[in-house]
C-alpha cells in the first residue's frame, strides 16, 4: 500500500523495508534482512542525508545482521558508521553511543580481541554510569560482560 500510494521513494517505505527486515533477522534469514536494510538504507540516505539517527540504526542493524554471520569486519565496519553519525548528531555523551560501544565490545570479544573489547565495554559503561547510575540494569549487563 505505502509504495502505490506514497511512492518508491518515500521515507515510510524505508521504514517498511527496515521493519520487514527486522522479522527476516529474528528468523535468521539473515540474507532477505541484509537486502532489505540495504534497501531502507538507500531510501534513508536519499531523503535524509547521511547524518540521520534513521540512518545510523540502519548501519546497526546491519551491523547486527555481519555479526550474526560472523563477518566480524563487517559488523565493525558498520557499527563504526553508525556510532560516527550518532557521536556527530547526539554528542559523545548519549544512551544510544554506550549502544554502540556495548555492540563493538561484543564483536571484538567474538573475535577474541579482549583489549578492544574491554576498552569498548569501558567506554559504554563511563556514558551509561554517568546515565542512569550504578542501579540500571544496561550498567549490571556491562559489568557482566566486563567480568
Amino acid at each position: 500500500i505505502r509504495l502505490n500510494v506514497l511512492g518508491d521513494n518515500h521515507p515510510d517505505v524505508a521504514m517498511s523495508y527496515s521493519n520487514i527486515g527486522s522479522i527476516y533477522h529474528k528468523q535468521h534469514k539473515f540474507d532477505e534482512a541484509f537486502s532489505l536494510y540495504e534497501k531502507s538504507l538507500r531510501l534513508k540516505l536519499k531523503a535524509f542525508g547521511n547524518n540521520h539517527p534513521d540512518v545510523a540504526a540502519i548501519y546497526n542493524n546491519m551491523a547486527r545482521i555481519c555479526a550474526s554471520q560472523t563477518k566480524h569486519d563487517n559488523a565493525l565496519s558498520l557499527y563504526e558508521k553508525s556510532l560516527q553519525i550518532l557521536t556527530q548528531i547526539l554528542g559523545d555523551h548519549h544512551p544510544r553511543v554506550a549502544d554502540s560501544y556495548y555492540n563493538m565490545g561484543i564483536v571484538y570479544r567474538l573475535r577474541g580481541m579482549f583489549d578492544e573489547a574491554l576498552s569498548m565495554y569501558e567506554k559504554s559503561l563511563k556514558i551509561r554510569l554517568d546515565i542512569f547510575g550504578e542501579s540500571h540494569t544496561d550498567v549490571a549487563a556491562l559489568y557482566q560482560n566486563i567480568a
